[in-house]
Parts: structure tokens; sequence; C-alpha cells
């Protein structure tokens, strides 16, 4: 991190922190937010977000047990974001039998996301359909892949687990 940095800046990787941040925001929250800033970088921070491969599509996580939802946003060329759509909504899975909520996500070569959730590690395709779900057994914070690509790293409640896939994260 350079002198002078907003440590901020390196912890919260937002495309952009101007409308993209304001938009989705007061798209998840259904109310007008107020101008980019650290309030608005310490909320967006809260909801995990990843890029589709073709970075034409920003997903986000929304940890509200009430509204338990991953959105999909366009992306232009520029950077700003477009319309919002619901991608996959897991508020009717929010519940004890099924720890957690939507958080951490990485995305495979393929476009599929595997996305935290209520139960564990909800994978879902390029269109958001549930095609499994890695049980935890836990609520489950954040997943990334790591060493060669084929490795799903998971931190659930008090464990660190390690899955070998038959896919490559996104990036390796």
């Amino acid at each position: 991190m350079g002198e002078g940095r907003d440590p901020l800046d390196d912890a919260r990787s937002v495309p952009r922190v101007d409308g993209v941040v304001v938009a989705v925001l007061e798209h998840l929250h259904r109310r007008p937010f107020p101008a980019p800033g650290r309030e608005a970088l310490a909320v967006i921070g809260r909801h995990q977000h990843a890029p589709s491969p073709d970075e034409r599509t920003l997903y986000v996580a929304n940890s509200d047990p009430e509204h338990a939802v991953r959105m999909a946003y366009d992306l232009a060329d520029d950077g700003t974001v477009g319309a919002g759509r619901g991608f996959f909504d897991a508020t009717p899975w929010v519940g004890e039998e099924r720890p957690g909520l939507p958080d951490g996500l990485a995305v495979d070569r393929d476009g599929n996301l595997f996305a935290t959730g209520p139960g564990g590690v909800l994978v879902l395709s390029p269109d958001g359909r549930h095609l499994g779900t890695l049980d935890t057994a836990q609520a489950t914070a954040n997943c990334a892949f790591g060493d060669d690509g084929g490795t799903l790293y998971v931190t659930a409640d008090a464990y660190l687990l390690r899955m070998r896939l038959r896919t490559t994260g996104l990036g390796f």
C-alpha cells in the first residue's frame, strides 16, 4: 500500500467508487444512499462481490436474512453499472437448519459461482440455477480458489476447509 493511500482502497476491490457504489447500495437497500465516501465503502465491503469471466456482470451478495439475495448488475465498457436483477434468492432457505447468509463468492472459469449462503457453499450456474451445495453444516463466510486454481478454500464458522474440485477458478 502506497504512502498516503486510504487503506479502504485496497481492502475493498470495488470496480468504481462513484455511481457504481451508490447505484448498487440504493438498489440493495431500496432507499437513497449518500454520495460515495467512507460510509458507502464500508457498506459495500459487507456485500461481497465478483465479476463474471467476461467482466460484463457484477455479482453482489446481500446478507440480510429478510432479503438474502445475490444480485447481478450489468457493467458497461467504461465500468458504469447498469440495471440490477435478481440472480438467486436464498431467503426461503434462511433458518436454523441451514445456517449462514449470502456472503463471499468465487467464480470459476466457466462462470459458475461458488457462493456462500444458507447451508454452506451454493454452486450457481451463470444463469442463476442452483447446481448443488457444498454442505459445511456451519455458517460459511467466504471462499476463494487457490493453489493451482483447482482448490477451493472455505471459511466456515471455526474451520478453514480445503476442497479439490474438477473446475478451475477464474484467473488461473
